[in-house]
């Protein structure tokens, strides 16, 4: 029988390493995790702006990007957009903005990257959290190639 999918460590990894299910599967469960925010924020003590950017960054954002280090090569358009579209949604929840608010404007006020922005600062930090590993590191034997022989100071990332 074949498997068609595979979900490993929280990855859904499928035969042609098409990442759509993976994508898809993170933003439903942003969503749901906004809407349980909303419960909180509903309260007779709601939260505040600071609270509800604390709950927002630790919270969603980590779900919502989970494994793009993996995925990630600033090229998928399609992927990019459906992540974009829910940090959107949680935006203009947290402001309590009406849905025609300038998305742009409440990125700015509650100091959010656009998801584009983010997926590369993950994926650059990882980037350079593997070049910091010891040459003798089994993580970088496995992956071999350009990284096995890595220095100090990067001048250029392997593509």
């Amino acid at each position: 029988m074949a498997v068609h999918r595979l979900k490993y460590l929280g990855f859904f990894i499928e035969h042609k390493f098409n990442w759509d299910h993976h994508v898809n599967t993170m933003c439903n469960w942003t969503r749901a995790t906004i809407k349980a925010l909303q419960l909180l924020g509903n309260l007779v003590r709601s939260l505040d702006f600071a609270q509800w950017r604390l709950a927002y960054n630790a919270i969603c954002l980590p779900v919502l990007t989970y494994g793009c280090q993996l995925w990630y090569t600033g090229k998928q358009k399609g992927l990019v957009d459906k992540l974009q579209k829910v940090q959107n949604e949680g935006v203009k929840l947290l402001a309590g903005a009406f849905k025609s608010t300038p998305r742009e404007v409440l990125h700015q006020l509650f100091n959010i990257l656009p998801i584009s922005l983010r997926l590369c600062m993950l994926t650059n930090n990882t980037t350079l959290r593997l070049y910091r590993l010891q040459p003798t590191s089994q993580l970088l034997i496995r992956l071999g190639g350009a990284w096995s022989g890595n220095t100090p100071e990067p001048t250029s990332m392997p593509k």
